[in-house]
Parts: structure tokens; sequence; C-alpha cells
């Protein structure tokens, strides 16, 4: 993926990350607390993250059903505190998969545009985080660009 220049890329357990400012690439996803929630932090500048994970080991975790796209949504919800009112989701393919577009609030204050979906082996939660909805919507065009420039590895 095409992304401005000058931005750090790296990973935090399961999760890939790609951030505007040190500060934020830093303390971007603490460790689990007791309650077994990934809690983003608020975000100063701008941060695209991309969790990807097996279904199946989180069917085992949680007992829970992952055959749908809601239910993939509402994991989401539940365990990386993703906040979305209903009237953001916008049902696309991402990737020729389907997929939720939706915009709303995860962790701790990080205003989101996220892109929620999976396939027969894995869900993902791919986000474009910012400071503030205002901040949020000015990146739009560029995080459009970005979305269009990806390519798999290889290509």
């Amino acid at each position: 993926m095409a992304y401005p220049a000058g931005w750090l890329t790296g990973s935090s357990g399961i999760t890939r990350l790609i951030s505007e400012f040190e500060e934020d690439h830093e303390k971007a996803w603490p460790n689990k607390g007791s309650n077994n929630q990934q809690t983003p932090r608020a975000t100063k500048g701008y941060q695209v993250s991309l969790s990807r994970m097996s279904k199946l080991e989180q069917v085992e975790r949680f007992s829970v059903d992952l055959g749908s796209l809601g239910a993939v949504m509402g994991f989401y919800s539940t365990n990386y505190t993703l906040s979305v009112p209903s009237e953001s989701n916008v049902a696309q393919t991402f990737r020729g998969e389907p997929a939720l577009r939706v915009a709303g609030t995860l962790g701790f204050g990080r205003v989101v545009n996220c892109i929620v979906g999976h396939d027969p082996v894995f869900m993902f939660l791919f986000c474009l985080g910012a400071a503030s909805e205002q901040a949020l919507a000015e990146f739009m065009p560029t995080w459009e660009q970005m979305l269009a420039s990806i390519k798999p590895v290889g290509e």
C-alpha cells in the first residue's frame, strides 16, 4: 500500500501499523488487560492498522459463531471496542470478499474509518484512525488513494 513519505511501519502482535508520528506508533496497541480486550489508544496523527486473525482460533477461544459478516462485526465491537452507529455500515466487497465499511470510534477516543471483512479462514479489521472527526474527514481522499494502491505482496 502506498502511504505518505516519512510514516512509520511495524507490527504489534497480530496488528500491522503505519503511523504518521513516532509517539503514536510506540503506544498504538498496549497489551491486553485483564478483560482480554484490545484497547487502541487515541492518536495525535493519522494511523493505519490492520488486524488479521484466524476465525477458527477465535471460535475456539470465545465459543462464537463467525460465519457471517454481522458476527465478525459483533466480534470486533465486543473485543476491540469498535463502536459504530448502524447507519454508518455500508456493505461492499474488499479485495473480492464481503466487507462492511464503517465509521465510528475504536478504543480510547480514536476516530476511525474501517473496513471489516472475512473469508472462510480469516477475518480482519483495517482502519484509518485520526485525532478527530474533522481530521478524519480531511484525510479521506488520501485514505481512498491508499486503499486503491493496495496490491498483494509479490505483485
